[in-house]
């Protein structure tokens, strides 16, 4: 019997997809829609900054807010709100906004950012994203919970704010955190969180939710009883394998190009910032990997809707998995075509896991 799955669409809205910036955010949001009619759990949006053909959303929270008033009943995500960059403040206003306009469907998504490129226009340090990340999910949690919150931080302090409107959901929404590397597993494990991973080898997923369940297990004295690892995965569906490849393979070559060095320095002699030494040796094998070895690693999730079913079906077994983050832009280049594509998944391959 195959285990039971969730499903949700990531969205990350990259601008050479469409002829504006005004027609892609109207695609994202029709396909939020339709994902929503499909049957599918879940939306997600990316934050990622200064680079218009790789995403369009600097601001994931406005793309939810937007989904909110277009959906009743689908979860709304933020993969993930980029924690150092932004004040906690602001932070926690906008997420139980965020909350209260969905009536209790925000999954609050966090993470400490993967590239120099994005931080430098901002002034603050990459080398300090995990400390400022720790200190915010802090005091944006006393935000969430406290009366009157009074906080003298490393990087922030706060004097006497009253959050107005507190979250739709006592006591604050659901924590989900971007976590690779052991130390940032950790502590999501200890904390409870569910950890997404994005464009990882399920081989490598596997060792990454040992590691999050023994934390987790150490911490709380039982298994997981939530979604567990979430993966990120490039999908794409047609009639056959020979057929997916043949529409799919052009558009996932030249995305994966791009994405492998997204984070990458300009000189080859450049040193791991401080924090980021693991992600500079996944950064490095990223740069390595070709077509042929995405689908084969199960990065990218292409072929028929028996081959995905046999292949997602084994991914749960290695890793345990409960929940699916669907990309379903990387390898579809129209608006019509990932609209097929998801119809297409969300009836010949999702109902095979529920």
């Amino acid at each position: 019997m195959r285990r039971k799955l969730q499903f949700g669409v990531f969205f990350i809205a990259p601008g050479r997809y469409s002829s504006s910036v005004a027609q892609t955010y109207r695609e994202v949001l029709e396909e939020v829609a339709w994902a929503e009619e499909l049957g599918f759990d879940s939306v997600w949006f990316a934050e990622h900054h200064f680079d218009p053909h790789f995403c369009l959303t600097p601001s994931p929270n406005l793309m939810a807010a937007a989904a909110a008033t277009a959906t009743r009943r689908i979860h709304i995500g933020l993969a993930v709100n980029v924690l150092p960059l932004h004040h906690p403040l602001r932070l926690a206003e906008e997420g139980a906004m965020l909350d209260q306009l969905s009536q209790g469907r925000l999954l609050w998504g966090i993470g400490r950012g993967i590239s120099r490129k994005e931080f430098d226009p901002w002034q603050v340090p990459l080398g300090e994203s995990a400390e400022r990340t720790h200190e915010a999910h802090d005091l944006i949690l006393q935000l969430w919970q406290q009366e009157e919150v009074h906080f003298e931080g490393q990087f922030w302090t706060v004097k006497g704010a009253r959050l107005t409107p507190r979250p739709y959901r006592a006591p604050h929404p659901p924590i989900w955190s971007v976590a690779t590397s052991p130390p940032s597993v950790r502590w999501a494990a200890e904390r409870g969180y569910p950890i997404m991973q994005v464009a990882r080898p399920v081989s490598a997923m596997a060792e990454s939710w040992q590691l999050y369940r023994s934390y987790y297990l150490e911490t709380h004295g039982h298994p997981p009883e939530h979604e567990g690892l979430v993966p990120l995965r490039y999908l794409f569906v047609a009639e056959s394998d020979a057929e997916a490849r043949r529409l799919a393979e052009p558009h996932m070559s030249e995305f994966w190009q791009r994405f492998s060095r997204i984070d990458a320095p300009d000189r080859d002699d450049v040193k791991p910032e401080r924090g980021y030494e693991f992600a500079f040796q996944n950064r490095r094998l990223r740069q390595s990997l070709g077509y042929d070895d995405l689908v084969r690693e199960g990065i990218a999730l292409i072929g028929s809707p028996k081959s995905l079913v046999e292949t997602i079906a084994a991914h749960a077994e290695a890793t345990e998995m409960r929940y699916l983050l669907c990309d379903f832009w990387r390898a579809s280049l129209s608006h019509e075509d990932r609209r097929q594509v998801m119809r297409r998944f969300a009836e010949e391959v999702m109902p095979h896991f529920q």
